[in-house]
């Protein structure tokens, strides 16, 4: 279940990027992004927890909307693709949003 309803990002996210009907798979995918780096610590949903995953789902949306490309040239026709398919701005965005003790990674 994602950590965050439609509604929720609509109205105290203000988010724009993520459409309704696509809203629930990329939630999902978001929320299991953030148990994966939080090695399943997130206790109690609050709100960093919500805004960390309103801002990886969008940018999982802008990795879609690029389809995997970083840059494209059309004077020599050079195209670069996304390294780590996204996943180290995935990162950062939601650091921006976590408390430390949820992304510590020792023991």
């Amino acid at each position: 279940m994602p950590y965050i309803d439609f509604d929720w990002y609509r109205d105290v996210y203000q988010g724009a990027e993520v459409e309704q009907k696509s809203f629930y798979n990329l939630a999902l995918k978001a929320t299991k992004y953030i148990d994966k780096i939080t090695f399943g610590r997130v206790d109690e949903v609050d709100e960093n927890v919500k805004y960390a995953v309103c801002a990886v789902m969008e940018e999982m949306q802008k990795d879609l909307n690029r389809n995997g490309i970083a840059a494209e040239s059309n004077d020599g026709y050079s195209i670069s693709y996304i390294k780590n398919n996204g996943t180290e701005n995935l990162y950062k965005t939601a650091k921006l949003f976590l408390p430390p003790e949820l992304l510590y990674r020792g023991v």
